[in-house]
């Protein structure tokens, strides 16, 4: 769901509300901001999304392996929640060397390739 188009966030999050019994759930969704009405005549809910802080791909998998049982009403609302906060809490699989390596090695490669033959 990171970088997924708006449009196809708010059909998932409408496939869920309908999921959980609520059919008739009225979503609007924007890059940073999201309004959910459960029911006709009800007021909705208004929050705010961080778009600044990316999500590494480790925890956009695991965000989309919830929504996807979401989905199927596999698991209560609050341990979706649950969930959702370990992933964002989690610490990174590798260190920052690590890291550095793994952006250095294709770098490197690429320069090698570009440099001309003698």
């Amino acid at each position: 769901m990171s970088g997924d188009a708006v449009s196809l966030i708010q059909d998932r999050l409408g496939t869920i509300g309908a999921a959980y019994g609520y059919p008739q759930a009225r979503i609007s969704l924007f890059p940073t901001l999201l309004i959910v009405a459960l029911r006709d005549g009800e007021p909705a809910i208004v929050g705010t999304i961080d778009s600044v802080r990316q999500l590494r791909l480790d925890q956009a998998s695991g965000v989309i392996a919830v929504a996807r049982r979401a989905e199927r009403a596999e698991l209560a609302p609050a341990e979706a929640l649950a969930e959702l906060r370990e992933l964002l809490a989690s610490r990174p699989r590798f260190g920052p060397t690590a890291y550095i390596a793994s952006q250095g090695v294709p770098v490197s490669r690429i320069s090698a390739l570009s440099m001309p033959c003698r």
